[in-house]
Formats: C-alpha cells, sequence, structure tokens
C-alpha cells in the first residue's frame, strides 16, 4: 500500500528498465535529481533502449539491489505482490505527479499495480481511500483463495 507517496530512485528504474528520457523532473525543477523523471514531452517514455546486454525488468533489480547492497537471492519473486496506490490531486507535499511515476517504474517492472487519484485530497487519507484499500485487499485475498 502507498498513500500519497512516491518512489526513490524510481526515475533510475526506469531508466535501467529501457525507457528514454529519464534524466531529470520538470515537476520539481530540478534536472539533476536522482528520484525525479524526465518531463520532457517530446521524448516517447515506453521506447525501449537498445542495450542488449541486459535491458528490461532485470536490470531495474540488479540497479536497486546494488544500490542499496542487497544480494540478488529471491530474483524476480517482487512480482507477485500486489500494489496499491492512492494519492490526492490537491496533495501539496508530494505531488500526484511523483505517485504518477511511481506506478509507471512499478508497471514497467512487471508488477501488479492500481493507482486511484483523489479528487481535492491533499497529503493526507479519506475514507474513499481507506475503503478503496480495504476493497483491494479482499479483492486479492480472494483471488489468491480461488487460485488454491
Amino acid at each position: 500500500m502507498g498513500m500519497c507517496g512516491w518512489l526513490p530512485f524510481g526515475n533510475e528504474l526506469v531508466k535501467n528498465a529501457g525507457v528514454n528520457g529519464a534524466e531529470g523532473s520538470e515537476a520539481d525543477g530540478d534536472e539533476e535529481d536522482t528520484f525525479a523523471l524526465s518531463g520532457n514531452e517530446d521524448e516517447d517514455p515506453f521506447a525501449r533502449c537498445d542495450d542488449e546486454d541486459e535491458a528490461g525488468p532485470a536490470k531495474a533489480v540488479k540497479f536497486l539491489r546494488e544500490t542499496v547492497d542487497m544480494e540478488d537471492t529471491t530474483g524476480m519473486v517482487f512480482r507477485k505482490i500486489p500494489v496499491f496506490l492512492g494519492h490526492g490531486t490537491e496533495d501539496e507535499k508530494v505531488s500526484v505527479e511523483l505517485g504518477r511515476e511511481a506506478k509507471m517504474a512499478l508497471d514497467l517492472m512487471g508488477m501488479d499495480v492500481q493507482m486511484k487519484e483523489y479528487e481535492g485530497l491533499g497529503h493526507w487519507y479519506s475514507e474513499k481511500l481507506l475503503r478503496d484499500i480495504f476493497r483491494f485487499i479482499k479483492e486479492k485475498l480472494e483471488m489468491e483463495e480461488t487460485e488454491k
């Protein structure tokens, strides 16, 4: 679950997953920000890179594991974990755009991500957001139960 959040190193994950144009962020005005994605609308965010050695989600996971000094013992098992992201459109602390970028990065990693935006909500939770979280959990648990 993620509420009103962002994904550290999201831009690096996107670049390593093979998406062009992820050098800086227009959202916060800092082009050297290692946490932000490109705001360049002329770039195709879904264009693939030509790195033949290693590309896609595996390269992004390798980057992240190296960054946090974590051994690769579990492969890509994280893809089995469903993710819910909820974000207020009026969030003054963490822009909803950063939430959208987090969703894009996780989607590119091959994860099952659902994001909902809440009109008029700032950096807080609401009854509707909590209801959606509980509905998401229940849905995922019921799906797991029927798969057994």
